[in-house]
């Protein structure tokens, strides 16, 4: 929180009003999606693909509406439109950006999306999010190739039985696309073994 954000938070407490949060970020809302959809997946506390009922009503728990909003399509590219194909479908307007989500169809598993005109600090703004004490996530050891279309950073939590979730952080760089970073969920099977500390 900046001196502007600390001044305004002391003086709402000085005079009994509640203070004014934080405005959301596009890495925040990413962050948002990931795990209160992707990462509650992965741990079977939510159901989604039955009716278009109860899809809308789990996404709107999280703060995510059902479906894309116009121009989501042409925004994502024809290299990124296949990550969407006969999946459930949903969005959340974060500015003048937005996130995606995709669970399920021609590409299994729960995908959350960032499009944006321009992200030079994403990745680092949601890993440092991820890593902070409230979500608790602990960035693992990652290896990429120099100008590769996809970077990946990964991110390890468990959850109060042991279990293991392993959370992907690609950066994009698909050509004729606002695509710039695509998360992924997933529990990491129990025969796995792990770095220690993770």
């Amino acid at each position: 929180m900046g001196l502007l954000g600390l001044l305004t938070a002391a003086a709402a407490t000085a005079s009994g009003a509640a203070p004014v949060a934080e405005p959301r970020s596009l890495a925040s809302d990413v962050v948002s999606v990931s795990t209160q959809v992707c990462y509650r997946l992965a741990r079977q506390e939510i159901v989604l693909g039955g009716t278009i009922e109860a899809d809308t009503t789990v996404l709107a728990s999280a703060g995510v509406n059902f479906g894309i909003a116009n121009g989501g399509y042409e925004r994502i590219g024809r290299e990124g439109v296949g990550l969407l194909s006969q999946a459930v479908l949903g969005s959340r307007a974060s500015g003048f950006d937005s996130v995606i989500l995709a669970v399920g169809g021609r590409i299994p598993g729960c995908k959350t999306m960032a499009v944006a005109k321009e992200a030079s600090t994403l990745v680092a703004d949601i890993a440092s999010i991820l890593t902070s004490k409230e979500e608790a996530w602990r960035e693992a050891p990652a290896s990429n190739t120099p100008g590769a279309p996809l970077q990946k950073r990964m991110f390890v939590k468990r959850d109060s039985t042991g279990q293991a979730f392993l959370m992907n952080v690609f950066a994009t760089s698909l050509p004729a696309s606002e695509l710039r970073v695509l998360t992924t969920v997933n529990a990491i099977p129990l025969g796995v073994t792990l770095p220690e500390g993770f």
